[in-house]
């Protein structure tokens, strides 16, 4: 795999359109990205810190099922993307 590779080139743009795998990892980055963009750094970690024992336990445990999963989504697009690629090279 070239690290010169041009991810937006024409040829990979069309191998995204016909592949029915990067259509639905697109809709998980969606789902995980569009929460990424809600959160607002130190306003949030001060609304976590103030919750009750119980909840705020609950919610750093949300928040890191939700980060994991933010990592799996971004592996599975770049697994996806690696291997249109090479059909490309």
């Amino acid at each position: 795999m070239s690290s010169t590779f041009d991810i937006n080139s024409t040829a990979m743009i069309e191998a995204r359109k016909s592949s029915p795998d990067w259509h639905g990892s697109q809709v998980l980055t969606g789902l995980v990205a569009f929460g990424s963009h809600m959160f607002q750094g130190e306003r949030d970690a001060k609304r976590i810190s103030a919750m009750s024992p119980e909840r705020k336990a609950k919610a750093v445990d949300l928040i890191n099922h939700w980060s994991e999963l933010h990592r799996d989504v971004l592996a599975l697009n770049q697994e996806i993307n690696d291997e249109l690629q090479e059909g490309i090279e």
